[in-house]
């Protein structure tokens, strides 16, 4: 069993900040039992038992106007993760792979699986499921250091919309959702403990989305997180990140 290490307490020190001093969540992760089909509907059964996540503002002042809700499975293949995203205009003009989807509308997985940031890999997908993958290394600034020339090569991932994207500029959507689902391989992630991880395995992860509305109001832009990170602007507050335990046990168990 691998763990990764306690989040460092520095920056509470250094910003005043006690809330930095709090336990971050934690999730125990359970296998699937059942082969995961990657098309963004999440109806096997393993996805209707797995203990949902409800993100909150990455500042930890409270609920998100537009809800998300997220769940993580394993097997000895892959990390699965799913995001369902409640929205009122779904929207994005990004097409093409490791294009800036932090700009737009997006969901994010961070993942360290070593509890050192040194390094550790940024999933993105946004609504017409492009992708960004990075490979980050923490700078000093506190910042990762963007690596895309890496690529989680075999990763699968799929979106499914309630409601068409970009139609928002012809009449007020009906509250809709957008869900993605993600099939993250072990195999793609070089600086992993043990692969696949073992029972008891601990991971440092966070879990993101930026909702944008399409009219670009950035007062109305909001940052959810499964983890709070009680800062502004960055989600690369690696000390903050949330705790995934791997289990061997099913899940519903």
């Amino acid at each position: 069993m691998t763990v990764a290490p306690e989040p460092r307490r520095a920056t509470a020190a250094e910003t005043g900040d006690n809330r930095l001093l709090s336990d971050p969540p934690t999730y125990v992760c359970k296998q699937a039992g059942q082969s995961i089909t990657v098309d963004g509907v999440l109806s096997e059964t393993a996805w209707q038992k797995a203990e949902p996540i409800e993100l909150v503002l990455r500042e930890g002042t409270g609920k998100p106007k537009l809800p998300t809700t997220a769940k993580m499975l394993w097997d000895n293949e892959a990390l699965y993760v799913a995001f369902v995203c409640t929205d009122t205009d779904i929207w994005a003009t990004m097409t093409q792979h490791d294009d800036p989807l932090w700009e737009q509308e997006v969901v994010e997985v961070f993942i360290d699986p070593t509890g050192t940031a040194d390094p550790y890999f940024e999933i993105q997908v946004n609504p017409l499921n492009v992708v960004v993958d990075l490979r980050l290394v923490k700078s000093l600034a506190g910042l990762g250091k963007r690596m895309f020339a890496w690529n989680a090569s075999t990763m699968k991932t799929a979106v499914k919309t309630t409601a068409p994207v970009n139609t928002w500029q012809v009449s007020d959507n009906p509250r809709g959702q957008w869900t993605v689902e993600m099939a993250i391989p072990f195999k793609d992630l070089d600086t992993l403990p043990h692969s696949p991880p073992q029972d008891g395995d601990k991971w440092r992860v966070n879990l993101y989305r930026i909702e944008r509305p399409a009219l670009k109001k950035d007062e109305d832009d909001e940052y959810s997180a499964w983890a709070p990170t009680y800062y502004s602007p960055s989600y690369h507050t690696v000390e903050r990140f949330g705790v995934l335990v791997f289990s061997a046990a099913p899940v519903g168990k």
